[in-house]
C-alpha cells in the first residue's frame, strides 16, 4: 500500500481510539451529572471534543478506510505498488498514475483502472462564472469518486491509461450513459455475486 495511505490508516486508529476514549468519559457525566469532581464545563469541553474528533474522522479517514476495504475486497491490494510518488503524472490534479491504477493525493484514493466504468465532467458556476471543474469516476461495483481536475488532465488521463486498460469505459454524461452505466453496474453484481 502506498505510504501516504498508511500514514492516514495509523492516523484514523489514534484518532478513533481518542473518539472512543472521549465517548466513555462521557457516558458517566450523563448518566449522574458528574466524573471525579467535574461540573457542567467539562461536560462542555469533552462534548465539543468529542464532536470534532468524530467529524474530523468521518470527514478525512472514513473514505480512506473505505477505499482500502474495496481494494482488499475486490483483490486489488497490490495494484498501487509501482505508483511513483516523487512526481505527480498531473500537477494541478495531483494524480500519479501507474501501468494499473492512479492514487489521487487530494483524497488519497487508488482507483485501478479496470474498476473504471464512468467518467465525466461537472463544473461548478457561481453568478454564471465558472468556478471549478471535477471529474467524477464511477467504477463497477457502484462506487463514485469526485476529484477537482482540469480538462487536459481527465482528457489524458482517460486517453493514455483508462483505455489501455478497458475500452468500455463510458465518457460524457447523459440519459444514454446513464442506461449504459447502470447496465455495466447490473452485469458486475451478477457476476461477482454481491
Amino acid at each position: 500500500m502506498i505510504k501516504p495511505i498508511i500514514k492516514k490508516l495509523k492516523y484514523a486508529k489514534i484518532l478513533a481510539i481518542c473518539t472512543l476514549v472521549l465517548f466513555v468519559a462521557l457516558i458517566p457525566l450523563f448518566v449522574n451529572g458528574s466524573l471525579f469532581g467535574w461540573t457542567f464545563t467539562a461536560l462542555m469541553i469533552l462534548s465539543i471534543a468529542f464532536v470534532t474528533c468524530t467529524m474530523v474522522f468521518f470527514k478525512d479517514f472514513y473514505p480512506v478506510i473505505r477505499n482500502v476495504i474495496r481494494l482488499k475486497n475486490n483483490g486489488f491490494e497490490d495494484v498501487a505498488d509501482d505508483i511513483d510518488l516523487n512526481t505527480p503524472t498531473f500537477e494541478f490534479s495531483k494524480l500519479y498514475c501507474s501501468s494499473k491504477a492512479f492514487f489521487s493525493k487530494q483524497n488519497c484514493l487508488v482507483i485501478p483502472y479496470s474498476e473504471i466504468a464512468w467518467v465525466y465532467v461537472t463544473r461548478e458556476v457561481i453568478g454564471f462564472v465558472p468556478t471549478a471543474q471535477h471529474i467524477n469516476i464511477a467504477c463497477a461495483d457502484g462506487k463514485r469518486f469526485v476529484l477537482l481536475a482540469t480538462t487536459k488532465d481527465i482528457t489524458a488521463l482517460v486517453q493514455n491509461y483508462v483505455s489501455k486498460v478497458s475500452d468500455k469505459v463510458i465518457i460524457g454524461y447523459g440519459h444514454e450513459q446513464q442506461k449504459q452505466y447502470n447496465k455495466i453496474k447490473r452485469n458486475h453484481k451478477k457476476t461477482s455475486g454481491r
